[in-house]
């Protein structure tokens, strides 16, 4: 873009901002109690606007302050409203096409409190390190009526949709995307919302490890304790690790949205299996020896031919349903999620074909190494067997499932 051209960005930037700040300043007078943040921001830009408008040849007085004011004084007296119109429609004509700017970032959205909605900052196990932004809390709304209703629903919960429902509706920050959230932290805002909602008393059923008799007790949830990330993430949320052999590996917590794609994984890897066992029974039908089916009967002939024929359309709608996802080395698939780039390589085709040539002995280093970085609750409690049972009083180790479940099961 030329000097000219990039002027007049500038003017038509500095126009907007300006525009901007009038419509925040009229907000505030309307009503004084409504408060909008960041008018120091927008200063910051008009100041930095008319910086790169003099590196570019404006004059000190600089031109877009002038013509803002000449705009002002010929249209002195009429309503804001009119002002910031024609202005809108002068500024079509004369500014150069440029791209849309994002201007949602000047002013907060509506808060919690305009909202009449109580909602409380809590701490994330990961400090942000996951993530571009490296929020390390976030606001989160208290459960209500509302979510309630979405856990009850039959519907999201069958089809594994129900946490997805209800971080969409707790999480108070616009900028906090649920796809990208890493396990760990989402395992914490559960806690928090179940803890806040229902309280900390959650009744689990166990197993006596002696005897194998099931018993119900209730565990406090302020048992459950965080372990924080203690390492630091680059620009993207990612980490360094340099292997024996000198690669360096880029890599990074698998989020929410790679969670559930790897999930879908493991089921087509199911279905996969039934695919080729369809399959196998289909040949070994059609296979069999003439001298095999002069031993049978013709009633048994036709039952038989009846047989291939349905477990065919069977084999062809199984197979159809799932394509070529066909997932042959979970473990494989696990590393390939785990791990971005190589050497700076970040193709994911090479990549898998990086992975898939390491040393055994490398990438088994490597998952020791990812493992003991995992963070987040540590849901393993201690458990006492109860009176009646044998051993009772001995307490014993149970892992307490945060998932769908979790948020559903409360005392009576």
């Amino acid at each position: 873009m030329d000097k000219e051209g990039f002027k007049k960005l500038m003017q038509s930037s500095d126009e907007m901002l300006r525009t901007t700040k009038s419509e925040m300043e009229a907000i505030v007078e309307h009503d004084p109690n409504r408060k909008i943040a960041r008018m120091e921001e927008v200063d910051r830009l008009l100041d930095d606007i008319k910086t790169e408008y003099r590196k570019a040849g404006g004059e000190n007085n600089d031109t877009v302050q002038n013509e803002e004011k000449n705009v002002e004084k010929s249209n002195k007296g009429l309503p804001r409203r009119e002002i910031s119109e024609k202005q809108k429609q002068e500024q079509e004509k004369a500014k150069p096409i440029i791209p849309k700017v994002n201007t949602e970032k000047l002013i907060i959205p509506p808060t919690p409190s305009r909202l009449n909605r109580k909602y409380d900052v809590i701490p994330l196990p990961s400090n942000g390190e996951c993530y571009s932004h490296k929020k390390g809390k976030i606001p989160v709304y208290y459960l209500t009526a509302r979510e309630e209703n979405l856990i009850m629903s039959i519907n999201l919960y069958s089809e594994g949709m129900l946490i997805e429902s209800i971080l969409k509706s707790v999480i108070a920050d616009p900028e906090i995307n649920v796809e990208e959230l890493v396990q760990g932290d989402i395992d914490a805002i559960l806690l928090f919302l179940r803890a806040t909602a229902y309280g900390t008393d959650y009744p689990i059923v166990v197993r006596n490890p002696y005897t194998q008799i099931e018993f119900s007790t209730t565990i406090n949830l302020g048992d459950i304790k965080y372990k924080k990330l203690e390492l630091k993430g680059d620009e993207n949320g990612w980490f360094d690790y340099t292997t024996d052999e000198g690669d360096e590996i880029k890599w990074g917590f698998p989020d929410f949205g790679e969670d559930k794609m790897f999930k879908k994984m493991i089921m087509d890897s199911s279905k996969t299996v039934a695919v080729k066992r369809l399959e196998t029974m289909i040949n070994d039908l059609n296979d069999m020896k003439e001298s095999d089916v002069l031993s049978i009967t013709e009633k048994e002939i036709i039952e038989r031919n009846n047989a291939v024929l349905s477990i065919s359309k069977i084999h062809s709608v199984v197979k159809n349903n799932i394509g070529d996802n066909i997932l042959d080395n979970i473990l494989l698939a696990n590393m390939t999620r785990i791990i971005k780039s190589f050497n700076g390589e970040m193709d994911r085709r090479l990549v898998y074909e990086y992975i898939a040539n390491m040393r055994a002995g490398t990438a088994r280093k490597f998952r020791k190494f990812y493992d003991e970085q995992t963070f987040g609750l540590n849901t393993i409690i201690d458990v006492k067997i109860p009176e009646g049972q044998e051993h009772a009083g001995e307490t014993f180790k149970v892992n307490v499932g945060v998932d769908e479940a979790f948020l559903m099961t409360v005392s009576d």
